[in-house]
């Protein structure tokens, strides 16, 4: 489990505390430190995974109901092209 923000103090005092049935079973704790923007970007290069990862997610409510079409006009037709690698 991932946890940042408030979200540790949360259960450190409510789940992991001596009230908690499950006190004492944490095995293993790490600290990190924030990370910069530099250190948390990533570049996804591959043409597919980013077609997939920059339309996708947001289509899926519209497909759903039937209407992706209508999605693929008002937001992907007009960047499709710069998805595509050399054809030939």
């Amino acid at each position: 489990m991932i946890l940042c923000g408030s979200s540790i103090s949360f259960v450190e005092k409510e789940i992991l505390s001596e009230k908690s049935p499950i006190f004492g079973r944490r095995t293993n704790q790490i600290f990190l430190h924030p990370f910069d923007y530099i250190e948390s970007a990533y570049e996804v290069t591959d043409s597919m995974y980013r077609f997939w990862y920059s339309f996708i997610p947001g289509a899926r409510a519209a497909i759903e109901m039937n209407r992706g079409e209508v999605f693929y006009k008002n937001y992907v037709k007009e960047k499709l092209h710069s998805f595509m690698g050399k054809v030939f």
